[in-house]
């Protein structure tokens, strides 16, 4: 029979210089460090644990029932607050229609997600039916199989996030960034409804509008939500 795998305990998760985030992770075969440079600190998941993050034991009788947790382990992103990050909302690979545990629903069955296109992260629309996520992008809309959705992976910390209106390219403090587009200005996650259809899309900073994936088109719109992250 073939060994299990050490089981990997997250010791610490502390940010270091030019961006890195470094992971001190603890096994059965001693210490080791992970390093990552990219926009948002990414970190340890557990693989199969329900949205729960950076936890010392995932073998947890609580976890482990649920979830069935083997240990295997991926990155996940942070999403990124004003100047800093916070741990309740978190990026989480999917692909194909698959909805995580915790994504944030709009209502008629959409969720909030980002993909790339172009090169860059864009956030869009989620709709498991057709197995993609839909973003904007140069005036067209983009549907893509493979994307990250956003989830609530916080523990016991109950609702984290609001979603405020503003308009005119604005958007209040403490809104989430979704990502950095390739002129360096951020980019925000916004919500409307166009012809009794729920939509997520973006604010991209320098900008007069939020911009919608809708009807094979990206559609400008003045007034809109954005998603703001609730400090506790």
């Amino acid at each position: 029979m073939r060994e299990p795998r050490p089981h990997p305990i997250i010791q610490s998760v502390a940010p270091v210089n030019s961006g890195l985030t470094e992971y001190s992770v603890i096994g059965e075969t001693g210490q080791r460090t992970l390093k990552r440079s990219i926009f948002e600190v990414t970190y340890l998941k557990c693989e199969t644990t329900a949205g729960i993050l950076v936890h010392v034991d995932c073998s947890f009788a609580k976890f482990w029932k649920y979830c069935g947790c083997d240990h295997r382990i991926h990155p996940t992103a942070m999403a990124k607050c004003g100047s800093g990050l916070q741990m309740t909302l978190s990026w989480v690979p999917a692909s194909n229609g698959i909805v995580p545990p915790g994504a944030i629903d709009i209502g008629q069955n959409t969720f909030v997600a980002r993909a790339k296109h172009a090169g860059e992260f864009i956030p869009g629309k989620l709709i498991p039916s057709a197995g993609q996520t839909y973003v904007s992008y140069a005036g067209v809309e983009h549907g893509v199989p493979q994307y990250e959705v956003l989830c609530v992976t916080g523990v016991n910390c109950g609702n984290c996030y609001k979603w405020s209106p503003a308009e005119g390219g604005h958007v209040p403090k403490n809104s989430v960034v979704a990502a950095i587009a390739g002129d360096g200005e951020p980019v925000y996650i916004a919500r409307a409804e166009l012809e009794g259809e729920k939509l997520v899309g973006k604010v991209h900073s320098g900008h007069d509008n939020a911009y919608f994936p809708h009807k094979g088109k990206e559609v400008p719109v003045e007034n809109y939500e954005v998603l703001v992250w609730i400090k506790k």
